[in-house]
Order: structure tokens, then C-alpha cells, then sequence
């Protein structure tokens, strides 16, 4: 089960974007292949907050991600068939035959070459009028008490370079009842001006914020209250529900955000010289 990267279609002379006929196919096959996935999910899926996107702009969906069902989830409930963006994993059949027909961008999430090959993809079916589904998190968050992870600013890059409307898009589910609640985030755009750190900053806290909702809307907890061990219980079901995960690789795939040069240096702008604070600005 090949799961071709951008760099490899490269390395191999072939496009990076499928052919407007195969686009085209994908799109005349796409309910068919929703029904399919809904039976190989086995979550119902009720829409809290319907997807609400700015005319005339390209769409990224970025979604937080805990389990194999996110993808055919979204799959379905987008309002247009989207490229999903995928890190390389271990696939059951199904899974892997679901991306191919649905559209997929594998990429190496251990590769910096890879990963920017990826967003050149990405930007290209943008600019061909297709929306992608992003993970942001770039793996399954199972942790107990983080309600996102730390994010890449890859997704700021291509929204302020295709000008994209990013559309904050959270599932939730009940394990117990087997039902999935999504809630779509008004859009988000963001122009070159905007830091990038701010800028993600920001979608993350929006994603956060409407996962928070969720569980104070539906529960009777505050978040002191939380039972961690039984919070804890319900997130590795997702892991027990998918055997074919490696989540010794996804786990090693959690982003650890560094400071950025300009940020970690933006005070010495403030600075006001004198003899006690001159070493400071001497060139390294």
C-alpha cells in the first residue's frame, strides 16, 4: 500500500496535484464513497454549528484530531470534497483505499523537505479552486488535560499565501453512545501583515475555546472537577479501536514549538543603550 509524498512524485517526474479529469472522477464518486465510509465508521454525526465560509475564497479546514475517524468524518460533512493532508502511518486496507479515492496529500512528517514539498501541493489545488483538510496537531492528541496540541505555522503560510479562509472545524465524540458532534468555527483569514506566531496562536486558542464549550455545555464538571482518569480511559480508545496505529512514531511526532529568532529578540527594539546593557546588542 504505497503511500506516495510529494517529494517522491517529484523525484519521480509526476505532478503533484491530480489531472482535472481525475479531480473531476473523484468528485462523481465522492457519495458513493461516503456511504461506504459510513458504515466503516461507526460513530453518528450530528452537526452542532453548520460550516458557514466566505464567498470566493479558498478553504482550509483545520480540525483537531483524535481518532481514524476524523478523516472520513470530514470526508462526508465537508460542504465540497477536500483534499485530506496525511502523515505517512500504518493503514488497514480500507483506510488507505478511502484516501486514494478520496484525494490525499501523504506527507513524512520527519522530512523538512518533505513537509514543505507538501504545502507547495496544497497551495497548488488551492489555486485550482479545492479545499484541504488539515490535522494541524500533525498527529492524535490523547492527552488528558491539553485540549490542543502545539501547532506548526505551515497553515499560516498557505492561508496568507493563497489568501484561504481557514475554517475551525472540531469533532467531539461520545464513546459511549457512539456519536459525533461537530461544530464549525466562523472563518479566519489572515493577510501577510499578520505574525505568524499570533496568527497561530490564535487558531489555536479558537479550536481550544470551542472544544471547552463542548464539554461545559455537555457536562456538569468545571474543569477542576474532571475525572483525568477517566478522561484518560476514554482517549486511548482511540488507540484501541485502530490496531494498526504505531503510536510510539505518532506520539514521537507531537510538536515541540521553538521561539521564534524575531520574537526572542524583539525587546533589544525597546532597548534603550547605556554602558550596564551594551553587551546586548554586540554581533555575535
Amino acid at each position: 500500500m504505497n503511500q506516495f509524498t510529494t517529494t517522491e512524485k517529484i523525484s519521480k517526474n509526476k505532478s503533484i496535484t491530480d489531472s482535472k479529469a481525475i479531480m473531476l472522477l473523484k468528485d462523481l464518486i465522492r457519495p458513493a464513497l461516503s456511504l461506504i465510509a459510513g458504515f466503516r465508521v461507526p460513530y453518528q454525526v450530528i452537526i452542532e454549528q453548520p460550516c458557514r465560509l466566505l464567498p470566493d475564497k479558498p478553504v482550509i479546514y483545520a480540525v483537531n484530531h483524535s481518532c481514524f475517524a476524523d478523516s472520513p468524518i470530514m470526508g462526508r460533512i465537508a460542504p465540497q470534497r477536500s483534499y485530506i493532508l496525511s502523515g505517512k502511518q500504518r493503514l488497514g486496507f480500507s483506510d488507505w483505499l478511502y484516501f486514494i479515492l478520496n484525494g490525499v496529500i501523504f506527507v513524512d512528517r520527519k522530512d523538512k523537505a518533505d513537509m514543505a514539498a507538501s504545502k507547495l501541493a496544497m497551495i497548488a489545488y488551492l489555486s485550482k479552486g479545492r479545499s484541504i483538510v488539515m490535522f494541524p496537531e500533525a498527529t492524535w492528541n490523547l492527552t488528558e488535560n491539553l485540549l490542543m496540541l502545539p501547532m506548526k505555522w505551515g497553515i499560516i503560510d498557505i492561508a496568507r499565501e493563497t489568501g484561504a479562509q481557514i475554517i475551525p472545524t472540531v469533532l467531539e465524540y461520545d464513546r459511549e453512545q457512539k456519536k459525533c458532534f461537530v461544530r464549525f468555527g466562523e472563518p479566519m483569514v489572515f493577510s501577510p501583515e499578520d505574525n505568524k506566531a499570533d496568527a497561530i496562536s490564535a487558531l489555536r486558542d479558537t479550536l481550544a475555546a470551542m472544544r471547552w464549550t463542548f464539554w461545559e455545555r455537555n457536562g456538569t464538571f468545571s474543569r477542576r472537577e474532571l475525572d483525568m482518569d477517566a478522561e484518560r480511559k476514554k482517549l486511548f480508545y482511540s488507540v484501541e479501536e485502530y490496531p494498526p496505529i504505531d503510536w510510539e512514531y505518532e506520539s514521537s511526532c507531537i510538536y515541540h514549538p521553538y521561539t521564534d529568532p524575531e520574537d526572542a529578540f524583539a525587546h533589544l527594539d525597546k532597548l534603550i543603550p547605556c554602558k550596564e546593557n551594551a553587551f546586548l546588542l554586540q554581533e555575535r
